[in-house]
């Protein structure tokens, strides 16, 4: 029997009553991303003993296999029957050079880095300040401030290299991460002068997968935002992709 959108809705709708918690996605790698931080959420509480499982999945499964047919209603204790989505747009993502992802954005001294992470801080602190400033440059970074800012900058995630060439251009760029540095990205690898122009749902699937942009280009949920509103704001990127089509 085939389905109607419709009806794949009104399923997805009558989920909670079913004792299930729904968190929407509008991309694949939306989803994708949602889960991984689903799955790193679950892992950090397990660490710390703030998850109440009293059974393992195994148990778990048996006991599922035991039960008899008259015991598969919807659950009726209220805690069950609408149970809390976990914490998926707001959750503090894990650093990649920390493994305590309390100690990101901000909190104080708990911070601990990987032992990859320390050996690569180790090597540019025996750097002069000169040669922390060049490499500053050539990634474009900004070169202000003391050793260990610097070092800090280095730390990071190298900008793509399309935003760093456009920098050293002096062409518009905007800054890492967000959404207008992704639709730029996106449209400097999918597309070619000439060619048809891309539709926009494609454009921002692109910009989705370039992994450019800290918020999800289609929204958290909350409102859902849309990635390409700032391209409204902004005139520089506006022109730009007036030119390449």
């Amino acid at each position: 029997m085939i389905q109607s959108v419709q009806d794949v809705k009104n399923a997805i709708a009558g989920l909670p009553e079913l004792g299930f918690s729904v968190i929407e996605s509008r991309t694949q790698r939306e989803s994708l991303n949602k889960i991984k931080r689903v799955a790193k959420e679950f892992l950090w509480r397990s660490k710390n003993g703030s998850i109440d499982c009293t059974q393992t999945y195994d148990e778990f499964i048996s006991k599922v296999n035991r039960v008899g047919d008259e015991k598969g209603n919807p659950p009726t204790d209220p805690v069950h029957k609408n149970p809390a989505p976990p914490i998926v747009d707001d959750v503090v993502p894990i650093h990649p050079n920390v493994t305590n992802p309390d100690a990101v954005d901000g909190n104080d001294g708990d911070a601990v880095e990987s032992e990859e992470t320390k050996e690569k801080r180790e090597e540019l602190l025996k750097l002069s300040m000169k040669e922390l400033k060049e490499r500053c440059r050539e990634r474009t970074e900004k070169m202000a401030g003391k050793k260990k800012d610097l070092v800090d900058r280095l730390l990071q995630k190298r900008q793509p290299e399309i935003l760093i060439s456009r920098a050293r251009q002096k062409q518009h760029t905007p800054k890492v991460p967000s959404c207008n540095a992704a639709i730029l990205v996106a449209l400097h690898l999918h597309h070619e002068p000439g060619e048809a122009p891309l539709e926009k749902a494609k454009i921002m699937n692109y910009a989705e997968e370039s992994g450019v942009s800290k918020d999800p280009m289609f929204g958290t949920g909350k409102g859902w935002y849309d990635g390409w509103a700032g391209i409204k704001v902004s005139s520089k990127l506006f022109d730009f992709i007036t030119q390449k089509y």
